[in-house]
């Protein structure tokens, strides 16, 4: 199906009209260019209806129900599922296109730097929440497609969360213009810390849900400069202080150490060569229930 028939589809979907009626509103959809269908798709649908020659329009009180509806424009579950993949990248394209016109720009660029680090509409964190949508739409893909194992999903985000927190170390910086990693890491060696910590992220992440797992994250995202710099300061030593422990621990006996087997880094509920669903994939990236008779895009 191409794009210009999932934006048809999607606009028909949302718009209540049934029978004859959505014949005829798919016949003058189909005459637009993808660019008015997006257009129409990211509008008011009320507005929307008034150039279209189609009667009684009621998308507040439909006369049949979501399931109805899609089903009378037989939808496919993998057509459903393209449509919402296709929706979430249009948008992230769009605000990608507008981020990057916005933060080009010499006078935005300078009223920009003027705001205060935790303005949540900076562009530093505009970046982020885009590069963490664009990974969900990634993830999407792949499950759709059936070639994603629940292991490869958790370890997928628990890299995320890595690399959320090492960007961040290596890029803040400090009032001496040291970056945080620089004035964190103490003794060791940039590697060194970086492992230490990814070592530290993965014991904690050992026993999380994904749940937990994808909180985490949108934290990452979603905090403020002063708060972030915070947690980063405390994740950081308390990673350090895990692996002095460690160090200083008393070496077991040779007899001891036998009996020992190495724990799996990945919970029991996770750690399997399983596919994961597109739907499982859908709630955790974006924090709703998919479903192919509601309005989720």
């Amino acid at each position: 199906m191409t794009d210009k028939n999932n934006l048809v589809n999607l606009i028909c979907v949302r718009s209540g009209v049934t029978g004859t009626n959505l014949e005829t509103l798919r016949t003058q959809l189909l005459k637009k260019d993808e660019a008015e269908l997006r257009l129409l798709l990211a509008g008011n649908y009320t507005d929307m209806m008034k150039g279209l020659a189609v009667e009684h329009f009621s998308p507040e009180h439909p006369e049949v129900n979501e399931q109805e509806r899609i089903m009378s424009l037989n939808f496919s579950e993998e057509q459903a599922q393209q449509a919402a993949i296709d929706e979430i990248q249009a948008n992230v394209d769009d605000a990608y296109n507008i981020y990057n016109s916005q933060h080009l720009g010499a006078i935005t660029g300078a009223y920009d730097r003027s705001k205060s680090e935790d303005d949540k509409l900076s562009s530093k964190n505009v970046w982020k929440v885009i590069q963490y949508q664009m990974g969900g739409v990634t993830a999407l893909i792949n499950a759709r497609d059936h070639r994603l194992t629940r292991r490869e999903y958790f370890e997928q985000n628990s890299q995320r969360i890595k690399d959320m927190i090492l960007t961040r170390l290596e890029v803040l910086q400090t009032t001496t213009g040291s970056t945080m990693l620089d004035s964190l890491r103490g003794k060791y060696s940039k590697e060194q810390t970086k492992q230490i910590i990814s070592d530290y992220v993965d014991e904690v992440l050992s026993t999380a849900t994904m749940e937990e797992m994808k909180n985490l994250q949108k934290q990452l995202v979603t905090q403020s400069g002063s708060v972030e710099v915070l947690n980063l300061t405390n994740l950081t030593k308390s990673a350090i202080k895990l692996h002095k422990d460690k160090q200083n621990k008393p070496e077991k006996p040779k007899d001891m150490m036998l009996t020992e087997i190495e724990m799996s880094k990945i919970p029991i509920a996770w750690d399997t060569e399983e596919p994961v669903s597109f739907e499982e994939v859908y709630k955790y990236e974006r924090g709703c229930e998919y479903s192919k008779a509601r309005r989720i895009f």
